[in-house]
């Protein structure tokens, strides 16, 4: 078991690494930049997913990411794993070495040199009470919206891949139905919507989620049946179930690499 800092307010944040380390890195340092240890003893646990297939120059990188950080509250927890567990099974496996209050779970590809420290420390306050799930502003490299948070559409599910499909220009004229697909895909995004402020959301994408450990304990963690992309949707809905809100706040921007 890992023995994490002793502090009245601390922040774990996950990583589940999976041949990402050159992006597991990037992101690590985009958040030393913000400085956040001087609000918070920050716990960064990496999983490993790929360790048994990488070679050692990847190893490498991850496990001594610890010493290229010397604030003592900025502390890398680097754990292994023996097979490919996926996302929730992953996150669920280290996740019980912490003990912080709020957890940030995060994608390896998250760059956060648009975010500014105050609304950052701001949100991760916002987590407590009813509120079980946070999710930010999401964009690209190039500062274009991405679409992260959206509504239990009946057909949300089924869509959840096609969710792009509006951005893909001419080639739309080629998709039979596709002002269907638009119309649908623009409902489960909430597109209209007022999207400056902070709104009730059904769920958050789960590329970039803060999490109040309560509700995450009391939900049972990520459903270990899903593998892969799914676990976001999952656990908004047992937010909804537990009566947890689930919020879209723009007020923090995380780029999506």
């Amino acid at each position: 078991m890992i023995k994490e800092n002793s502090s009245k307010y601390s922040l774990d944040i996950v990583y589940v690494n999976y041949f990402s380390s050159s992006d597991t890195s990037f992101s690590i340092e985009s958040l030393y930049k913000l400085e956040i240890y001087n609000f918070y003893k920050t716990n960064i646990f990496i999983i490993d997913n790929s360790f048994t297939e990488s070679n050692q120059q990847e190893v490498t990188t991850l496990s001594s990411m610890h010493k290229k950080f010397k604030e003592k509250d900025f502390t890398i927890f680097y754990l292994p794993s023996d097979k490919n567990l996926g996302f929730g099974k992953a996150c669920n496996r280290i996740i019980r070495h912490g003990k912080s209050k709020i957890i940030l779970f995060l994608n390896c590809d998250t760059d956060f040199s648009k975010t500014k420290i105050k609304d950052l420390v701001r949100t991760i306050n916002e987590v407590k009470g009813d509120i079980g799930i946070i999710g930010p502003k999401v964009v690209s490299k190039e500062n274009l919206l991405h679409a992260s948070c959206f509504s239990f559409d009946p057909t949300s599910i089924f869509l959840k891949p096609f969710r792009h499909v509006r951005k893909i220009g001419n080639l739309s004229s080629f998709i039979p139905e596709y002002k269907f697909f638009k119309k649908r895909i623009d409902r489960i995004i909430y597109e209209g919507m007022d999207k400056t402020k902070k709104i009730k959301v059904d769920w958050v994408s789960g590329c970039s989620m803060f999490v109040s450990r309560k509700f995450f304990v009391s939900a049972g963690g990520f459903d270990d049946r899903y593998f892969l992309y799914f676990e976001d949707v999952d656990l908004c809905r047992k937010a909804k179930q537990l009566n947890y809100k689930v919020i879209f706040d723009p007020r923090v921007t995380v780029i999506h690499r």
